[in-house]
């Protein structure tokens, strides 16, 4: 039997649904891990809303280094969890951005196992990840793969993170402003189909496409190397 491991936040945890007139929130269905464990795959779902990049992985590292199975992560946010009150400017936070990342990816690969990354919130770059030999990108931006017309923000800006900044500059303000409305712009309803019932994560059309992309490109390949 193939095993998956499946690492990430919210959107790695499945599809979601929000009462429009309560804080009630929850899953509907599990997305990715579901339709990995109706083609019989054995699935560890390790993915859980509003998770850090920080507690990827996190005291489950000898579990991962004996893990024979195929292990993707959904990359959050990276400035997701942290203290950002001493960051003074766009260019500065982008700065923090890219070097939490880094850090992290460098943690990743440093786990010894084969990781295959999907951008959920945050979008990955090439660059960034090839000098990591154990990392390799599934796709880069989720949003973009599904929406080509999507253009992803820099900064996926949640109310953790301004609510992490105070007396921001304007010029500072009106750029996380523009990211926000950015990554708002798939509430819209020309990418309801995929982003609907909540406007925020991918729904389970959007992890089926997700996951037969996952198929042809990895599944496919690694169970031809076990035969």
């Amino acid at each position: 039997m193939v095993k998956l491991w499946i690492e990430g936040d919210s959107w790695g945890r499945g599809a979601w649904w929000k009462n429009p007139l309560t804080t009630e929130y929850g899953v509907y269905h599990d997305g990715f891990a579901q339709y990995a464990r109706d083609d019989g795959l054995q699935v560890r779902l390790y993915a859980l809303g509003a998770s850090p990049l920080k507690t990827f992985f996190r005291n489950r590292e000898n579990e991962i280094k004996n893990y024979d199975g195929i292990v993707i992560a959904f990359i959050t946010e990276p400035l997701r969890s942290y203290n950002l009150n001493y960051i003074n400017s766009y260019d500065e936070l982008i700065t923090v951005q890219k070097t939490i990342l880094l850090e992290r990816l460098d943690y990743f690969n440093r786990l010894g196992k084969k990781i295959y990354l999907l951008g959920g919130t945050h979008k990955l770059d090439e660059k960034m990840i090839a000098p990591f030999n154990n990392l390799s990108i599934l796709i880069p931006s989720i949003t973009e793969f599904i929406y080509p017309d999507y253009k992803h923000p820099e900064v996926w800006p949640d109310k953790q993170i301004i609510g992490s900044l105070n007396q921001i500059p304007e010029e500072f303000l009106d750029e996380l402003t523009h990211q926000y409305d950015l990554q708002y712009a798939l509430n819209v309803e020309k990418y309801e189909e995929y982003f609907k019932p909540d406007g925020f994560h991918p729904n389970h059309k959007a992890h089926k496409v997700l996951y037969d992309y996952f198929v042809e490109n990895v599944l496919k390949k690694e169970i031809r190397d076990l035969s």
